[in-house]
C-alpha cells in the first residue's frame, strides 16, 4: 500500500490560518492513518505487508511550510510507530521524501517561483521516485521504518542518530554550556535510531 496523497501552498507562518493547518493534516497525517487502519488487517495477514508513506524533506524546515511540514512530520511519527506495530507479523512500514514534478506541484504553481517550478518540471521527474517506491513494496524489502529522499535520480537514506553526548548525573546548566559541543558532535559512534526485533522503543 502506497499513501501518497497530498496538497501543498506556501505561505508564512504567521499567515496561514489554522483551517490551511487542519486541511494539511487531514490530507497528510489523517488521509494516510485512515487507509492504513482499513487495510491493517489485511496488512497482518499477509505473507509480505508492505506500506509506504510519502512524506517530505519540509519536515525538518523549509520556507513558508510550518503547516505543510507539519504534516508530513505527523505523518513521519506514524510511519515510524506502525513500523514498531508490524513488526511481528512482517509488516514493512517505511517512507519516501520524494522531489518531483506532479499534479499537487502543479496545482500550486501559483505559490512556487517560476524557476523551481521549470526545475521541477525538467530536471525531477515522477519517474524516478517511482522505482524506489517498488522496491519498498516488494517482498525481497526486508527494511522498516527507513525514510529515503529521492528527486532526480538521486537516492539516500535519511537516518536519525543519538550522538554519543555527556552523562553527569549532577548536570547543571553550566555544564551543558561547557560541554555542549560534545553534545552535538556526531561521531563516528553516533547510533542510528533504527526500527528491529531486538529494539526496546525508547519513550520520551
Amino acid at each position: 500500500m502506497i499513501n501518497n496523497a497530498g496538497i501543498v501552498r506556501t505561505a508564512r507562518f504567521d499567515e496561514v490560518p489554522y483551517e490551511e493547518y487542519q486541511r494539511h493534516l487531514d490530507v497528510h497525517y489523517f488521509g494516510a492513518l485512515r487507509v492504513c487502519r482499513a487495510a491493517w488487517p489485511h496488512l497482518l495477514k499477509s505473507p509480505a505487508g508492505r506500506v509506504v508513506n510519502t512524506i517530505s524533506q519540509a519536515m525538518l524546515g523549509n520556507p513558508d511550510m510550518s503547516h505543510y511540514g507539519g504534516s508530513k512530520g505527523a505523518l513521519f511519527g506514524l510511519t515510524r510507530n506502525l513500523a514498531v506495530e508490524g513488526l511481528a507479523a512482517g509488516v514493512m512500514v517505511n517512507a519516501i521524501a520524494p522531489g518531483a514534478g506532479t499534479r499537487m506541484a502543479e496545482a500550486s504553481a501559483d505559490s512556487l517561483s517560476p524557476e523551481v517550478m521549470e526545475y521541477m518540471r525538467t530536471q525531477l521527474r515522477p519517474e524516478h521516485v517511482a522505482p524506489v517506491a517498488a522496491y519498498l513494496v516488494h517482498p525481497d524489502c526486508t527494511v522498516t521504518g527507513e525514510v529515503f529522499n529521492v528527486a532526480g535520480g538521486i537516492v539516500n537514506r535519511l537516518a536519525l542518530v543519538n550522538t554519543v553526548g555527556i552523562h553527569d548525573p549532577s548536570l547543571t546548566v553550566d555544564t551543558v554550556a561547557e560541554r555542549f559541543d560534545e553534545i552535538m558532535a556526531i561521531s563516528p559512534d553516533a547510533m542510528p535510531q533504527v526500527v528491529a526485533p531486538a529494539e526496546v522503543p525508547a519513550s520520551s
